[in-house]
């Protein structure tokens, strides 16, 4: 699962090994505008230099080393005003299921056909964003695993 904006080095390292873990989806036709992420950030999160501040907890991901499984890095993201409007990227298969946006926030949730669940969440203020994402499924193993991402965002003023 990929978060193009906030998170996205974390998010991009889960989706790694998320895509390791399932099956390869059959080709899906293109969401309606509904189902996808496009345009959710719109209005909540602003353009600019955050400094981001993530957390994951990650387990029963086959090839994740136990040292990876539970990270906290800072990085800092030029955030621009096509990654806002580009929102969150849904992988193949994967569809937006229940969403509760406010004028400053969102809550997501999506189903995948593999029968894997995620949950994101974002509040954002003028000073920066916290978010967190989770994702549950069973993976190629047959076992079960878990994600969680949680960032911190704080804004640092117009991109350099």
């Amino acid at each position: 699962m990929v978060l193009r904006c906030c998170a996205a080095a974390g998010l991009a390292l889960f989706a790694t090994a998320v895509a390791a873990q399932a099956p390869a989806p059959a080709p899906a036709p293109s969401p309606a505008p509904a189902a996808g992420g496009k345009g959710l950030l719109l209005g909540k999160v602003k353009p600019g230099l955050y400094e981001n501040q993530v957390t994951s907890e990650l387990s029963g991901l086959p090839g994740v080393p136990a040292e990876q499984q539970k990270s906290t890095e800072t990085q800092h993201k030029c955030v621009t005003s096509a990654d806002i409007d580009k929102g969150i990227d849904l992988p193949a298969g994967c569809t937006i299921k229940t969403l509760d946006e406010t004028a400053s926030g969102m809550h997501a949730t999506a189903e995948c056909r593999d029968g894997s669940t995620s949950e994101f969440r974002i509040a954002a203020t003028d000073s920066g964003f916290s978010s967190e994402f989770k994702s549950t499924g069973m993976g190629r193993d047959g076992k079960p695993f878990f994600a969680r991402l949680r960032t911190e965002g704080k804004y640092l003023g117009p991109c350099k």
